[in-house]
């Protein structure tokens, strides 16, 4: 339990307009925020500078996750449609794709290798970390947006996922598929997780 708490404002210059979401790096130095003048901005933990502004969305960047072992690598969802991978230590953008619709949600797999991405009513992995990178499957159809995505910690075959619904509507299942999005995939070289379908209700707390 947490007996003493304090708090201190990061310096961002210029100041930007809002910050929309924060993630921690794996080792708990850096801390990556983006924000509504459309950068991820990394910070410093221990003295709060912003160490590097990541640019290249061209609106506000909606998720952003940092790699399971790797403090170097973040991945950023926007409104602009795209997911970008970044080495924050160069602060380039080392891989980036469009999904048609706005990101609402990122997840890394326990490995590093394969992300998961809620984006409109589509559930998709993408194993970005193939040369090529590999294509895009989609792993869940579901009736209304998604709102968030997460793997299992340790590495079980399991994926939640939470959709926006209205209460008063009857409860409709997601479709659950193994459709490829692009050129075909090995199945066994990454099987499909158990993707779990959580229902959130507009309007209330989960």
């Amino acid at each position: 339990m947490l007996r003493r708490c304090s708090a201190t404002y990061c310096e961002l210059t210029p100041p930007p307009r809002s910050t929309i979401a924060a993630a921690f790096s794996p080792d708990g130095r850096l801390l990556a925020s983006t924000h509504g003048d459309h950068t991820v901005k990394i910070i410093c933990c221990r003295t709060g500078r912003c160490l590097k502004v990541l640019t290249g969305h061209r609106r506000t960047p909606w998720v952003v996750r940092f790699h399971p072992s790797s403090p170097r690598i973040v991945a950023s969802g926007s409104l602009d449609y795209e997911v970008r991978l970044w080495d924050v230590t160069s602060g380039n953008c080392i891989h980036s794709r469009s999904f048609g619709k706005p990101i609402a949600s990122l997840a890394f797999h326990s490995k590093g290798d394969v992300l998961a991405v809620a984006s409109g009513h589509k559930l998709y992995l993408w194993e970005y970390s193939r040369r090529p990178p590999g294509p895009l499957i989609i792993a869940l159809k579901t009736r209304r947006s998604l709102r968030a995505v997460h793997f299992h910690p340790h590495g079980a075959p399991l994926l939640m996922t939470a959709e926006v619904t209205d209460p008063s509507a009857p409860h409709l299942l997601p479709i659950a598929v193994a459709a490829e999005a692009g050129a075909s995939a090995n199945p066994r070289a990454h099987p499909l997780p158990l993707v779990i379908g959580i229902l959130y209700h507009a309007g209330r707390r989960p």
